[in-house]
């Protein structure tokens, strides 16, 4: 009869909040968030949806219904279907966790599903390059544009300490004349949402001469040209292997890598 009314509660469903939730941070993507932050969500609403319609044969789920049994199952999912390693899995766990917060802000859930669930990230101790490493890297002489570009972004990364997301909105704003009448990068960073000062140095100097003529920097305000982070890091492994560097896992990185 309150149904009937209009006087009974909408059901709402966890899709239908994710991708509503998610529309609106497209919205703030390169702004208050990143882009690939942004990214981030969509994958995870796709493998939300994917374990809904595997696990539970549904086009959706109600928010009511879920619980930890439903969190513990999405988890395995995620490293068993999804072939995601311990912590990403746990990366994507987090995302789903903002979108059942929303929820319970909102009043559409009655008991938080994620009360006795502990999340525990694994140490990850990350290989670095040599600055004769580095040197192999940038005098190697490739034969493909698509891994000439993604080498001279990273050595532009490993000389600046640009992280992938500050390397991939770099404009030519961002470069003014400092207090010594040289070049510099004054860029307010992505991640840590703070102020940087980098002196420009000669070899990342030269990188961006060498693509100042570039058609993607042309047509826009980047100064070097990018391409998406998994590509990045998917080139950079092919790099590596062309030039004899190996390390755990077959990854290179800087110390502010493409991650």
């Amino acid at each position: 009869m309150n149904i009937l009314k209009g006087n009974g509660k909408k059901v709402r469903f966890i899709l239908e909040t994710f991708k509503a939730h998610n529309k609106k941070t497209d919205l703030l993507a390169s702004k208050d968030i990143s882009i690939s932050t942004a990214k981030r969500y969509w994958t995870c609403y796709d493998h939300v949806k994917q374990f809904i319609e595997v696990e539970y044969r549904l086009e959706d789920y109600k928010l009511k219904d879920i619980n930890y049994h439903f969190i513990t199952k999405f988890e395995l999912f995620l490293k068993t279907v999804r072939h995601c390693n311990h912590n990403s899995s746990l990366k994507y766990i987090n995302n789903f966790k903002k979108i059942i917060r929303i929820a319970l802000a909102n009043q559409w859930m009655d008991r938080d599903p994620f009360y006795n669930y502990k999340v525990k990230f694994t140490p990850v101790e990350r290989a670095y390059l040599t600055a004769e490493e580095v040197d192999t890297l940038y005098s190697k002489e490739l034969h493909f544009d698509r891994l000439k570009v993604v080498r001279d972004m990273f050595v532009f990364s490993c000389y600046t300490g640009l992280a992938y997301s500050d390397v991939e909105k770099l404009s030519k704003s961002d470069i003014t004349i400092g207090i010594d009448g040289k070049p510099w990068i004054n860029i307010k960073r992505i991640k840590t949402n703070t102020r940087s000062s980098i002196p420009l140095l000669p070899i990342a100097k030269e990188i961006l001469n060498r693509y100042a003529y570039h058609p993607q920097v042309i047509k826009s305000e980047r100064l070097i040209p990018v391409f998406s982070n998994q590509k990045s890091n998917a080139y950079l492994k092919e790099i590596a292997m062309l030039c004899g560097i190996k390390k755990r896992d077959n990854k290179i990185f800087c110390v502010l890598s493409f991650i």
